[in-house]
């Protein structure tokens, strides 16, 4: 399948809005785009597993800094989750748990409630580093 790709969010093309991110295997284009990864994905189906699981959260980052020390940063977090099962239009690899993160801001908070409750498909960035067999890991991707 061949699709023109859409720029919006990188330099080197992704999937355009109009693809359900559902529809193809989470690392379906790995291996011709190159980061970020952004998919488009319509989350109503699971909006009330996601907003029932939505927190604030903290990450720990090591840091090298210019002259070499490092540094633990920390840095708030929403998160929330859902589980896909094997019913549904979604491809056999998504089955799992998705984990959602986003910054710890209140907008942030408020983008993520509305992507679970309006309806239409949202852009989302694969984070390959945190997603593994079973877990896909995405984060919120501004407008």
């Amino acid at each position: 399948m061949l699709l023109p790709l859409d720029y919006r969010h990188c330099l080197t093309g992704h999937l355009p809005s109009y693809v359900d991110g559902f529809s193809l295997s989470p690392s379906y284009y790995h291996p011709f785009l190159a980061n970020p990864q952004i998919v488009y994905l319509d989350l109503r189906a699971f909006a009330q597993q996601g907003i029932a699981s939505l927190r604030l959260a903290f990450d720990r980052r090591d840091m090298t800094i210019a002259s070499g020390a490092k540094l633990t940063a920390k840095r708030y977090l929403y998160v929330a989750g859902f589980e896909i099962k094997g019913d549904g239009p979604h491809a056999p690899e998504w089955h799992g748990t998705v984990s959602l993160e986003a910054e710890g801001t209140a907008e942030a908070k408020a983008a993520m409630i509305e992507r679970f409750t309006a309806g239409k498909r949202y852009p989302w960035e694969i984070v390959r580093e945190k997603s593994m067999s079973g877990l896909v890991w995405l984060k919120l991707v501004k407008e």
